[in-house]
């Protein structure tokens, strides 16, 4: 009974205008709920609204940021109103939608409108303080859990051929499961061996391997030098590709000079950019050597893709 004498005096409150302002004060401010009481989890609907005349300035509380608390209550969305006008006054404001997880009477912050009339004199109004009910949305009357009831007694007989027979089916089935997994090892397909791939070709085999080939070719007595020098030219710029990882048969000596300037690769480097150097010469400068000398060549470049090991 008490409880609901508060209700009736907290909507008696509500229905009266929410706000302070005396008969004579130019502004007024104004508090509407939707609703009185509500549950827990219930969206509550706050709509704060100032009137005030058209020459006044007013210094209106900020919208709440959603997310944020506004006093007891959990701000879901806030949004400005849409200012209306008369000839006399305007009004302003914004709207919240509330929530809150405990059960009781919860209040709202009050909240301080300021103003600056058109003489330079200032004031303030404030909201009246309200409350609203939050209820539970568990049954206040339910009695406690009742005791679990006994099983129920079987008046009749248990089917003895009907649990003889499910137990032969069960059986059979788990035969059959153990007879096909049987025949599926004896049966499977055996997979295909894996060949193991090949190791990657020895760099110094084949340069080798390329040089003794040109030495068969014999080039130097038929005349061919500048073939014979472009040959060798070839392989060694292969053998620096495969070695070293510079792409040497799209660049030029320079190039490769460049990109072989790591102190490690000096000494290697110099002995295959001479030979490089030396078969530019014969193939770009038309310079001719003699057969001596390229024999000779030949020979270096054995040597010097042997110094690489």
């Amino acid at each position: 009974m008490r409880r609901r004498w508060i209700l009736l005096l907290w909507i008696g409150l509500l229905l009266w205008p929410a706000t302070t302002s005396a008969a004579d004060e130019p502004v007024s401010v104004d508090v509407r709920l939707n609703r009185v009481q509500i549950t827990v989890g219930d969206i509550l609907t706050y709509e704060l609204l100032v009137t005030a005349p058209k020459d006044y300035t007013l210094e209106v509380p900020p919208v709440p940021e959603r997310g944020a608390t506004f006093g007891e209550w959990e701000v879901r969305a806030c949004s400005a109103s849409t200012p209306s006008s008369t000839d006399a006054a305007v009004q302003q404001g914004w709207t919240c939608e509330l929530v809150n997880w405990k059960v009781g009477y919860h209040a709202f912050p009050t909240q301080i409108v300021r103003y600056t009339a058109p003489d330079g004199s200032t004031g303030r109004v404030t909201t009246v303080p309200l409350a609203v009910e939050i209820a539970s949305v568990l049954d206040e009357n339910a009695q406690d859990i009742k005791p679990i009831k006994p099983p129920l007694n079987m008046e009749e007989q248990a089917n003895y051929l009907l649990i003889l027979g499910l137990s032969l089916l069960t059986l059979l089935l788990l035969g059959f499961l153990v007879w096909a997994a049987l025949y599926y090892r004896r049966h499977r397909p055996v997979p295909a061996p894996i060949e193991a791939a090949a190791p990657p070709p020895d760099p110094v085999a084949t340069a080798l391997a390329e040089l003794e080939r040109i030495a068969r070719m014999n080039l130097v007595a038929q005349d061919r030098i500048v073939d014979h020098y472009a040959l060798i030219a070839d392989v060694l710029r292969r053998f620096i590709a495969d070695r070293f990882s510079i792409p040497a048969l799209e660049r030029t000596t320079g190039e490769v000079r460049m990109a072989m300037n790591h102190p490690m690769l000096q000494q290697r480097r110099d002995i295959l950019l001479a030979l490089l150097a030396e078969s530019d010469g014969v193939k770009f400068a038309r310079r001719m050597p003699t057969s001596n000398e390229a024999l000779a060549l030949l020979e270096n470049a054995r040597q010097a893709v042997l110094a690489t090991r």
